[in-house]
């Protein structure tokens, strides 16, 4: 759970933890969400950004997250061009 850290980028090291189930980030001030962000965490099944004033995100950021169902980007009122979801075939709720 990282969210209310202040953090205004996106931590790299989350990319090594390929057994998360969940991952917060919410109430932050991060505005950029790397290319492939996630490849390293097949196992995720929900994503919190809400909150962030995220203007740009990798097309491959969330891309082939199998397991993925929830992914709240709410707040990122900037966002100009919208992630590639391919491949995220679990996804229920956006």
């Amino acid at each position: 759970d990282l969210n209310f850290n202040s953090l205004v980028q996106f931590p790299a090291p989350v990319g090594s933890l390929s057994n998360l189930k969940e991952l917060g980030f919410h109430s932050n001030h991060i505005r950029s969400i790397p290319e492939q962000a996630f490849v390293g965490n097949p196992s995720l099944v929900t994503v919190y950004f809400h909150d962030n004033p995220i203007q740009t995100v990798g097309r491959s950021a969330f891309q082939n997250l199998l397991e993925l169902r929830t992914l709240t980007l709410n707040g990122a009122a900037e966002l100009v061009e919208f992630p590639d979801l391919t491949g995220t075939i679990s996804l229920e709720s956006l």
